[in-house]
This record gives structure tokens, C-alpha cells and sequence, in this order.
């Protein structure tokens, strides 16, 4: 018992399986998700440097869209190299260190959560803009703005950093990932911490909760009172690998790829500077 016990907190790397159901066509996916990379970072960066540079976008909704860009634009950072040197070095398991896979886990967590944060944000600076409109000037003041961007990062943050400090102790039972990258869900389910592995569990759904739940009924009620034009509809979504790994796709490539798209190029105001900056008639 006692050699089992020291041999699941011995457990210093996890392995990803997730790049051995790519490796087939393993060069293929490096060219797209490389492709993908580029059109994040080059999308993102140029509508936050228009919003930057231009004054007249300096106000509360194009802040808040910079900020979701920049959050995108973090966790891409966070995922795609890594992947894509996974992909490059020919192996069909991944060894990744044990602090390295939990700190991906807390930082794609934390900015998940902060990207459910800031769509509320959005959303409370259009009803505010729409059902208070004499007031919207002092209600989104400047330092209204920040304190807002403020508790959209440093909740999520503090809420994932402490799951993923007691995450970080518990012992292992399992090392194996069937994923690209490391999630702190899944992380988890690796734990034979008992007790304390279920009370972190219950943890994790109680910050979600709070940082993506009511976030997304704060969302649907204010878009509702202010009018249905401007109610959004958001479509959410196994123990197959394959599933797995698919599930591993869809959550890097849709918020990286569609944030620019739908809070940046499809905006007219970002769009027309944009694209005098670009020399595009």
C-alpha cells in the first residue's frame, strides 16, 4: 500500500494521446492548424491596434472587444505552439511534465471562464447603452470600465488558481490524456485523490457557475429586456477516443477562429480603419 501510495505521487509527466489519432496525417493538420495560428495572430493583433489607434473607437463596447481579442489571443498562444511542435516531432504519444500540463490546464480554464465574463460585460454595456441611455455615460465611466475588466480577469483567475493549486497536489492514478492539450476537467479525472478529489470537483462546478453560468443567464435575460434584435443564440455542445479528440478540435478552433470574425472583422466602425490601414478599397 505504501509503495502504491509513493508511486502515484511520484507521477511527474502525463502523456497526450490525443496527437496518435493525427498522426497519420500528421503534416496535414500541422499546415492547418498552422494556417489557423496565423489568421488568430494576425486578425487579432490588427483589429487591437485599430481599436488602439483610433480614437473615436475608444469607447466602452470596442474596449470590451479588444479585451476579448486579447483573451483569444492569450489562450491561442497557450495551445497552438505547443501543439504544433507536438505535431512536427513525429511521436504518437506526448510526454508532457506534470507543472506544465496543470498550468495550461489553469490557464485555458481561467480564460475560459473570462471569455463567459466578458460577453456578459458586452451585454450589460448594450442594455445600459439601450435602457438607460441618459445615464450610460456615468454607468460606463472610464473607471467603471476597468473595474468591470478587472473582475471579468481577476475572478476567474483566482477562482481556477486555487482548484488548480489543490489539483496540482493530489496523487495519480492514471497518465494517460485523450486530448491535444491539457484541460483541468480532465486532468482531474486522472486524480485517485478520493475525498478531495470529489470536493474539488464540486469545487470546479461551483466556480463555473459563477464565472460561466450566470454569465451566459445574465447574457440571455439582458439581450431579452432589450430587445430581440439583439438576442443572441449560442449552441453548445465520450469515451471514444476519437470523440475525445474531436471534442479537442471544436474547443480550440471555434472561439480562436470565430472571436475575430464575429467581435472584430464583422464590425463596421473596426472594419472601414481596418481596412484603410490595409490599403483595401
Amino acid at each position: 500500500m505504501t509503495s502504491n501510495a509513493s508511486s502515484q505521487a511520484d507521477v511527474t509527466s502525463v502523456t497526450l494521446d490525443g496527437v496518435a489519432q493525427l498522426f497519420e496525417h500528421r503534416w496535414i493538420f500541422f499546415f492547418v492548424f498552422f494556417a489557423l495560428y496565423v489568421f488568430v495572430l494576425v486578425s487579432d493583433v490588427l483589429v487591437i491596434y485599430v481599436i488602439c489607434s483610433q480614437r473615436s473607437l475608444h469607447r466602452p463596447m470596442f474596449v470590451l472587444v479588444a479585451a476579448v481579442l486579447l483573451n483569444s489571443l492569450t489562450g491561442s498562444a497557450a495551445v497552438y505552439p505547443r501543439l504544433l511542435s507536438d505535431l512536427a516531432s513525429g511521436l504518437r504519444q506526448v510526454e508532457v511534465p506534470r507543472p506544465v500540463c496543470v498550468s495550461q490546464a489553469y490557464v485555458l480554464t481561467s480564460l475560459g471562464s473570462s471569455s463567459f465574463m466578458l460577453l456578459a460585460a458586452m451585454s450589460l454595456d448594450r442594455y445600459v447603452s439601450i435602457c438607460r441611455p441618459l445615464r450610460y455615460a456615468a454607468l460606463m465611466s472610464r473607471a467603471a470600465l476597468a473595474a468591470l475588466l478587472l473582475l471579468c480577469f481577476l475572478l476567474p483567475a483566482a477562482l481556477v488558481g486555487g482548484a488548480a493549486l489543490q489539483a496540482a497536489r493530489l496523487p495519480l492514478c492514471r497518465t494517460r490524456l485523450r486530448r491535444l492539450y491539457c484541460d483541468m476537467y480532465s486532468f482531474l479525472s486522472l486524480s485517485c485523490g478520493g475525498g478531495a478529489a470529489l470536493l474539488l470537483q464540486v469545487y470546479g462546478l461551483l466556480c463555473s457557475a459563477a464565472t460561466m453560468l450566470v454569465p451566459v443567464i445574465f447574457v440571455l435575460v439582458t439581450y431579452v429586456v432589450a430587445g430581440v434584435e439583439l438576442l443572441q443564440r449560442r449552441l453548445q455542445g465520450g469515451s471514444e477516443p476519437e470523440a475525445s479528440v474531436l471534442s479537442s478540435l471544436l474547443g480550440l478552433i471555434i472561439p480562436t477562429v470565430c472571436n475575430p470574425l464575429v467581435y472584430g472583422l464583422k464590425v463596421k466602425q473596426i472594419l472601414t480603419p481596418l481596412k484603410r490601414l490595409l490599403r483595401i478599397s
